[in-house]
C-alpha cells in the first residue's frame, strides 16, 4: 500500500503530464490550418478542460502534501521532554506576560491568552502573528472544542477596532494529566498546519505530564512542516522555559 509521499508523487507526475499535453495541444491548435472560428473554438475548449484539470489536482495535490508532511513529522518526532515550568502555574502565568500575552478571557473550564507579533526582521513575524494560548482546566474538553473558535473569533473583533494588524494565526492548546496513554498522545498528535489566500494557521496541542514534569507535543529537531510552524514551536518552549536547540 502506497504512503502519502508516494501517492502525492504519482498525482504529481500524472499533473504534470496533463498540464504538458493540453499545452502541447495548444500549441498544435495554433497552428493549424483551420479557420479561426475553429480554432478559437477548440482553443477555448482545451483552456475549459485545462481549468478543470487545475481545479482537479490542486486541492488533492494540497492534501497529500500536507499528509506527507505530517508523515514526516510524526516519523521524527522528539519524545516528550523536560518542563521547567508547570503549566498554568503562577511562574507560567507571570512568563506569559512577560512575552507580552494578555490573559483577559477566563472561563470555568479553560482560559485564554493572546497577542500580536510582529517582529519586521523576522520572515515569519514581519506581516504579524495573532498567537493564542489556550489552557484547558477541565479534562473531559477536548482539543477540538467549539468553544475555543467562538472566543477567538471574539478577540479577533476585538482587534478589529484597534490600529494592531496581523495576518497569520497560531494557536497553542494545552492540557495537563498524571500520565499519557495512547489516547491522549493520539489526540495531541492532531496538528494542523495550512495555508489560504497567502496566510498561515497553525495550532499545536501539547500535553504537560505531571508525574514526570514532562511535555508532550509534536515536534522535531529535524523535520517541521514550514517556518511558521516552528515559530509556533518556538513560542511554545519559551512559555515553558524551554531552550530551542
Amino acid at each position: 500500500m502506497m504512503n502519502h509521499k508516494q501517492i502525492l508523487k504519482r498525482m504529481f507526475r500524472t499533473f504534470l503530464i496533463l498540464i504538458g499535453s493540453i499545452f502541447s495541444m495548444l500549441i498544435v491548435v495554433l497552428f493549424l490550418p483551420i479557420q479561426s472560428d475553429w480554432k478559437w473554438s477548440i482553443l477555448l475548449i482545451l483552456f475549459v478542460v485545462l481549468f478543470f484539470i487545475a481545479m482537479y489536482y490542486r486541492p488533492r495535490i494540497e492534501y497529500y502534501s500536507t499528509r506527507s508532511r505530517l508523515d514526516e513529522l510524526m516519523q521524527t518526532s522528539n519524545p516528550p521532554i523536560a518542563c521547567p515550568i508547570d503549566v498554568a502555574s503562577d511562574p507560567w502565568i507571570t512568563n506569559l506576560q512577560g512575552m507580552g500575552f494578555i490573559l483577559n478571557k477566563e472561563f470555568r473550564d479553560y482560559y485564554l491568552a493572546h497577542r500580536i507579533h510582529v517582529d519586521v526582521s523576522n520572515i515569519v513575524t514581519k506581516r504579524g502573528i495573532l498567537e493564542v494560548i489556550v489552557f484547558i482546566r477541565n479534562a473531559e474538553i477536548q482539543f477540538t472544542d467549539e468553544r475555543f473558535n467562538r472566543v477567538i473569533r471574539q478577540i479577533e473583533e476585538e482587534y478589529a477596532k484597534t490600529k494592531n494588524k496581523y495576518h497569520h494565526y497560531s494557536i497553542i492548546i494545552y492540557k495537563s494529566g498524571d500520565s499519557m496513554n495512547d489516547e491522549i498522545k493520539k489526540a495531541v498528535d492532531e496538528v494542523y498546519f495550512s495555508k489560504s489566500n497567502h496566510r498561515f494557521i497553525t495550532i499545536i496541542h501539547a500535553y504537560a505530564i505531571r508525574k514526570t514534569k514532562q511535555i508532550y507535543f509534536l515536534h522535531s529537531d529535524t523535520k517541521s512542516p514550514n517556518l511558521f510552524y516552528q515559530e509556533a514551536v518556538k513560542v511554545l518552549k519559551e512559555t515553558l522555559g524551554i531552550e530551542s536547540k
